[in-house]
């Protein structure tokens, strides 16, 4: 067979594979995950049932809300809550159950590692 143009001859690596590969494994790992757990969903809505667990029925926090303002001067917020114009900010202020301070960017992450470590009930 014979072709009215020269052929071109190119070189394709080992690495095209290994990303076409890795690609078609996660993409089938995903999909079986997926299906499994939608396979699983009844099991697991029966063996609550059969067990009698009721969830969070026994939890000692009711309602948490993590409010996270990124890129908010705090002193700003605090002169805007003083001056009236952040009513809602500031009645959460008044009502939040916890003692540490709204505002505090410098401890941020250590403030809600503590948190979440109390309420995971989890030794520091």
């Amino acid at each position: 067979m014979s072709f009215p143009f020269d052929p071109e001859l190119a070189y394709i690596g080992p690495g095209a594979g290994f990303a076409f590969l890795g690609s078609f494994v996660s993409i089938l790992g995903g999909v079986l995950l997926g299906l499994i757990s939608v396979l699983l969903w009844p099991v697991r809505v029966l063996w609550g049932a059969v067990t009698g667990r009721q969830g969070y029925k026994h939890a000692k926090v009711k309602r948490l809300v993590f409010l996270g303002l990124d890129g908010l001067d705090p002193g700003l917020a605090e002169r805007y809550m003083q001056e009236g114009k952040l009513p809602n900010l500031s009645r959460l202020r008044e009502q939040c159950a916890t003692r540490a301070p709204l505002f505090d960017p410098a401890r941020e992450r250590a403030t809600l590692r503590a948190l979440l470590d109390d309420l995971l009930e989890k030794p520091r």
